[in-house]
């Protein structure tokens, strides 16, 4: 799996478990699913990123997609073909730089590599809410 592979596995898993819970994302935030200053073929647009910056708040919209990602990797967990795809996501994520890490660190570095990824958001969640 490519970075590239990875990161459009992770938007699209995010947009389904959205959609899924009868919240269909706007045009704006699926591409900031896809946003990078550096990535090649990522979007960066910063058209985007301005008109996001403008009609979001950031540290609410993260909480958001990061409940829909743990959702949805709890739910491919249950699997083990669809949990392969997380852990291949996250090796081929590693060292790139995409808006999304920001957001789900553990992908982006071996130093929490015996974490899960329910681990992590729950760890998140948890400093976000200040316990």
């Amino acid at each position: 799996m490519t970075a590239s592979e990875a990161l459009e596995f992770l938007a699209n898993r995010i947009e389904q478990q959205a959609a899924g819970e009868g919240a269909q994302l706007t045009d704006i935030e699926r591409k900031m699913l896809r946003w990078s200053e550096v990535e090649p073929g990522a979007c960066k647009d910063l058209d985007v990123s301005e008109r996001f910056e403008d009609d979001f708040d950031a540290d609410e919209w993260e909480q958001k997609i990061v409940r829909f990602a743990k959702r949805a990797y709890v739910a491919d967990n249950r699997n083990p073909a669809t949990a392969q795809f997380w852990t291949d996501a996250k090796i081929a994520l590693r060292g790139h730089d995409y808006y999304l890490l920001t957001m789900t660190p553990m992908m982006s570095g071996p130093e929490q590599d015996s974490f899960t990824f329910y681990d992590f958001v729950l760890r998140f969640i948890t400093r976000l809410l200040g316990r």
